[in-house]
């Protein structure tokens, strides 16, 4: 089992808000692994946050706020998962969107969604028939 730990950025000038949360894994078992993945979350924090200044810097007086957030959906028997939500509030719009660190730790691998299924089966169609049952029932 790996520890999780929060570490953060966190600015604010008079046109942005930035917080910024994400993971660092931690282990005792150090495989490279561990540093891929934290080295991959941090550019993609980093990414974020540099996107979000670009089109600041194009847009003269308009506040902009971004924040991350992470959640440790599991972490058991070596595999972990790790969806974290990029949120950017820009004036009166809210736009986010979730990415999901998925790895197995002990094969020192990312899993896929393909990896979760047999070979034979036809996961996009699972997905596709949840999906549109839960819109189905939501439109109820």
């Amino acid at each position: 089992m790996v520890s999780i730990q929060t570490s953060s950025i966190e600015k604010k000038d008079k046109l942005s808000v930035y917080n910024l949360n994400y993971p660092i894994i931690k282990s005792d078992n150090k495989k490279n692994i561990i540093n891929n993945i934290n080295h991959r979350i941090y550019e993609d924090i980093i990414a974020f946050k540099s996107a979000i200044e670009d089109i600041a810097y194009c847009k003269n007086n308009c506040l902009s706020c971004i924040s991350t957030d992470y959640y440790i959906t599991y972490n058991n028997n070596g595999i972990i998962s790790i969806p974290i939500e990029f949120s950017q509030l820009d004036g009166l719009y809210n736009i986010s969107y979730i990415n999901s660190y998925n790895y197995d730790i002990n094969l020192e691998k990312e899993i896929n969604i393909k990896d979760i299924f047999n070979s034979e089966t036809d996961y996009m169609e699972i997905i596709t028939k949840k999906i549109d049952n839960k819109i189905i029932y939501k439109l109820k």
